[in-house]
């Protein structure tokens, strides 16, 4: 399977879109060559969950501690600042893909608490 990335502009904003090549019917290949500069795979997906890249949010959310490796296993790619006190962790990171940040904290219910 191919995979390539294009930037492409639509009227509200940009996205980086990502296409299969292998599903593109009677695709042929050129010797036509770009001067685009072109993003690493880290710089793509930097403040990501998945695969999902979007506008970018400021967040801050407070956990209960009993769950504070379950947290980090949702987060630490967002690499957090956070404060670790006895009982709760605040941690403050950016995240361009915050419905599904939302479906995995909510998951934890009154265990976590978005705060901005």
């Amino acid at each position: 399977m191919y995979w390539f990335w294009q930037e492409i502009s639509r009227p509200a904003h940009k996205n980086v879109c990502l296409f299969i090549l292998n599903q593109i019917k009677d695709l042929k290949i050129t010797g036509n060559t770009f001067d685009d500069d072109i993003k690493t795979v880290e710089e793509i997906f930097k403040d990501t969950l998945g695969s999902f890249i979007g506008n970018k949010y400021e967040v801050k959310i407070e956990y209960d501690n009993s769950i504070k490796s379950q947290i980090d296993q949702v987060i630490s790619i967002l690499e957090p600042t956070e404060i670790i006190g006895k009982e709760k962790t605040i941690a403050s990171f950016t995240v361009s893909d915050e419905m599904y940040l939302c479906m995995r904290l909510f998951l934890y219910g009154d265990k976590v608490e978005i705060l901005e």
